[in-house]
């Protein structure tokens, strides 16, 4: 198992600053951006977290350093708030 688990929400922000033999590193494709499909849901920050908490569960990441930058920051702040219990660290450009 790795030291710590880093996810990383607005992942365009160049992953190459982590060091990956120390940590599992994982850069979510969020809906409606990059590849991924743009559902008929309503898309705010609440919707982010809650699925940031199930993706983040769903792999057994259970206190992540969380880095996010521009939009990716609002929701690492949200993921925070909701559910801080998934947050060992948060950092935000």
């Amino acid at each position: 198992m790795p030291k710590c688990s880093i996810f990383w929400p607005g992942w365009e922000v160049s992953l190459a600053l982590v060091h990956y033999d120390a940590c599992r590193v994982v850069a979510l494709d969020l809906p409606g951006f990059g590849q991924s499909d743009w559902p008929a849901v309503r898309y705010d920050l609440e919707f982010f977290a809650e699925l940031l908490d199930r993706f983040l569960r769903r792999l057994h990441m259970e206190h992540a350093v969380v880095i996010g930058h521009s939009l990716g920051a609002a929701i690492a702040l949200q993921l925070a708030a909701s559910f801080s219990r998934r947050i060992s660290k948060l950092a935000m450009g």
